[in-house]
């Protein structure tokens, strides 16, 4: 028998119904459903392309792919398709207001990769937004706003 903490995030079964992902796990010694939506709120897809390297610089290094569509500007908690494989990711949406820039664009952090992918194309999906997107008084407040953008992306990831 395992002890009661192992079954609070044992997925016991878990059926699709189209964007619904419809699962049950054991807690407490309860089964419990849990409904989540798989539907992104948007989807585009691109090829990456060079930046000013500046997220890189800011320790986080991006994916620059430019719009297609008409997406507010925001940040989000994302999956990027590269290759057939899917990772976890941050995309921020809009024109990067700290720094004066006027160009409205979409670049993607992905969270644990560090791989090359200029040329390569890729799709993204916003699943959910965590913030608007603002202007901060340094870099180094922006860092940190980043580093909470982060933790919050993670939190989503592991409730999935």
């Amino acid at each position: 028998m395992f002890p009661r903490a192992f079954y609070r995030n044992f997925i016991h079964s878990f059926v699709c119904f189209g964007d619904l992902l419809l699962y049950s796990v054991f807690e407490a010694g309860a089964i419990r459903c849990i409904i989540h939506s798989m539907k992104p709120l948007y989807v585009f897809r691109g090829k990456v392309r060079e930046g000013k390297k500046r997220g890189k610089d800011l320790g986080f290094p991006t994916a620059n792919v430019r719009l297609s569509q008409s997406i507010p500007s925001s940040i989000y908690v994302s999956l990027v398709k590269i290759r057939n494989q899917t990772y976890h990711a941050l995309t921020f949406i809009g024109d990067a207001k700290t720094f004066g820039e006027t160009l409205f664009q979409a670049e993607t952090y992905i969270l644990d990769f560090n791989k090359n992918l200029y040329g390569q194309w890729m799709s993204i999906k916003l699943l959910k937004k965590i913030r608007e997107n603002q202007k901060f008084t340094s870099a180094q407040d922006l860092i940190k706003q980043m580093k909470e953008d982060e933790k919050k992306a993670r939190v989503y990831f592991k409730k999935m």
